[in-house]
């Protein structure tokens, strides 16, 4: 019988990363690091893996949340400074940004491309000008659904 394999803290920590980071099932870590499944089975319990897991990508999700909202906000006040070609190039960039359509409800992008639009209308840019940014801040929800 062949003599059991000693597993190092580093063998442990690139399972945990596997799991809880990227999203590897238990079975894909273990037969990604050729390690048995009861031992990285044994390492999820011990070390909380699934709870570290939903935290991570609670954080995440939060983060990109917030990330998006502080953009939007951003593109608030370029409009209210009333530089209004360096506010069509930002909803160019924001729409662009994948990290927000995926961290953006319908509502969100919706109710601040309305914001955005009559901001620029109350800051005196052309009805059609402000249509066009808001235009392409709801160019977020089209891309999403493509």
């Amino acid at each position: 019988m062949p003599a059991e394999r000693k597993y190092t803290w580093n063998d442990r920590e690139k399972a945990s990363e596997l799991y809880v980071y990227q999203g590897a099932t238990l079975e894909d870590v273990a037969e990604q690091l050729n390690i048995p499944l009861g031992t990285i089975k044994r390492w999820a319990a011990d070390d909380n893996w699934q709870e570290n897991q939903a935290q991570y990508w609670e954080v995440r999700r939060d983060t990109k949340l917030y990330l998006a909202r502080a953009k939007l906000e951003i593109l608030k006040q370029i409009v209210d400074s009333k530089d209004f070609s360096l506010a069509t190039s930002a909803a160019a960039i924001i729409r662009a940004d994948t990290s927000m359509k995926n961290s953006l409800s319908k509502q969100d992008v919706t109710q601040a491309a309305d914001q955005i639009s009559q901001a620029a209308k109350a800051k005196g840019l052309t009805p059609q000008k402000a249509e066009e940014i808001r235009n392409q801040i709801l160019g977020i929800l089209d891309d999403e659904q493509a």
